[in-house]
């Protein structure tokens, strides 16, 4: 019902930005816990220091796997239903 009354493209990004809100609510919780904080990343000096040798993977997350993956889903979901786009996503 909602893609008849907005875009595709509306209705991904409120999903996403609304997404975005609970992960850094969650992470600000995390970064509390310096137990949870160990276990997530025994190789970081502090919690919010990203180790180098992590960076390139990171930056490669963030393109391919966030911002190209969701614009082609978005892009998919012009021309088919939601449940075929997703059912092809995970492939």
């Amino acid at each position: 019902k909602v893609l008849k009354v907005y875009p595709p493209i509306q209705v991904t990004a409120w999903s996403y930005n609304i997404a975005a809100v609970f992960m850094v609510v969650l992470a600000y919780l995390s970064s509390l816990s310096d137990e949870l904080m160990s276990f997530l990343c025994p190789d970081c000096q502090s919690t919010w220091t990203i180790p180098t040798g992590a960076v390139w993977a990171l930056a490669y997350a963030i393109v391919f796997n966030s911002v190209i993956a969701y614009g082609l889903i978005t892009w998919a979901n012009q021309f088919a239903t939601g449940t075929l786009v997703i059912g092809y996503s995970v492939l």
